[in-house]
């Protein structure tokens, strides 16, 4: 693993606070920001080790934020549970479908994930957008799906899933604030699953892990009385993380969707 400077160190340490306040504030987004971030700032030049690193790093934030949402009772576990549990077996496929992908490839798929899930959390309403039919389904039924789509797309891309769980939920009749507690299970969760595939193949950075999840301690504490005062402006939030994922996807596309058209190994 390379050797960091005193500033890729300190990046380590704001991209996890920044993680952990976005996971307190509206329950995602944080790991859209990692790959990035590890990529360009902290110096981890290898995609799929910034990846195995954010998936672990997601992983423990998440965890801990899980625990703040719970206390306030901010978790629907059903729905959470039926979301997790065939993300969960989609996180190892994932995993499998990515070992023969180019790097290029895989930043650009993120980008174009991102922009998707920006254009829905624009649609999205604090009350839920779900069909209502949807509602008459059983919770497992009408999440499952989900849960096994993102998962996939969460191995294959070293993230624990919050960038599509989110919307996925609130799609199937969630309400905004119940959505993004639940979400948060399912980012921790699913974070697991894809660590323990990144790490059995040594493609985490124990050094930034450590500095990464220790800002984001540091900032789900920070903001957790925020997140309970803004609780009516959730909505805002969430626009305002659509912006900001706009502006990663639409970075990540141009910088790699030129190089799909030249070849490049697996790194």
């Amino acid at each position: 693993m390379p050797h960091l400077t005193l500033s890729e160190n300190l990046w380590a340490l704001v991209g996890g606070l920044v993680t952990g306040a976005l996971f307190s504030l509206v329950g995602s987004g944080g790991s859209a920001l990692a790959v990035p971030l590890l990529t360009t700032l902290v110096g981890l030049s290898r995609v799929r080790v910034a990846m195995g690193t954010t998936a672990v790093a997601m992983a423990a934030t998440a965890i801990m934020s899980t625990v703040l949402h719970a206390r306030r009772g901010a978790v629907l576990w059903p729905v959470a549970l039926s979301f997790t549990l065939p993300g969960i077996a989609g996180v190892f496929l994932g995993a499998h479908l990515q070992n023969d992908l180019p790097s290029h490839l895989l930043l650009t798929l993120l980008g174009l994930v991102l922009l998707f899930n920006a254009s829905m959390m624009v649609g999205m309403r604090a009350d839920g957008m779900g069909w209502k039919p949807m509602l008459r389904i059983p919770v497992l039924v009408r999440f499952g799906p989900f849960g096994l789509a993102v998962g996939v797309l969460a191995g294959m891309l070293g993230m624990g899933g919050g960038f599509l769980a989110l919307p996925s939920m609130v799609l199937g009749g969630v309400s905004l604030s119940s959505a993004i507690g639940s979400s948060v299970v399912s980012v921790g969760s699913l974070g697991v699953a894809s660590a323990i595939s990144y790490s059995l193949r040594g493609l985490v950075d124990w050094h930034v892990v450590v500095e990464y999840v220790a800002g984001g301690l540091f900032g789900s504490i920070l903001t957790a009385p925020v997140a309970r005062r803004l609780m009516g402006r959730r909505r805002t939030l969430s626009m305002m993380l659509a912006v900001l994922l706009t502006g990663v996807s639409l970075y990540l596309i141009a910088n790699n969707v030129a190089s799909l058209y030249t070849p490049h190994g697996v790194i």
